[in-house]
């Protein structure tokens, strides 16, 4: 779960950026102007985590409706075709 840990004004991300982006190595940090929510800075790595947790969500709805849809309305494809598709004998 996403959490934010600091709590930092836009002058501050504007004066001290090499400092802020150290913060957000470790945790989220949170950018407020005139005390009001704006922005979120993340690293590289927690941004890549959050996209991967967006993608197995998705993923899961899909195959909840796949799970949940009569079985003679889903498009089906052979274990012979994936096969051939990917190049596997």
């Amino acid at each position: 779960m996403l959490q934010i840990g600091q709590y930092q004004s836009i002058t501050d991300l504007r004066f001290k950026t090499k400092e802020l982006l150290a913060k957000a190595e470790t945790e989220p940090v949170l950018l407020l102007h005139h005390s009001t929510p704006k922005g979120v800075l993340l690293s590289y790595a927690q941004y890549l985590n959050l996209l991967d947790m967006v993608e197995d969500y998705q993923l899961s709805l899909r195959a909840q409706e796949y799970v949940t849809r009569p079985k003679k309305q889903t498009d089906w494809v052979s274990l012979k075709d994936v096969k051939k598709k990917l190049k596997i004998s």
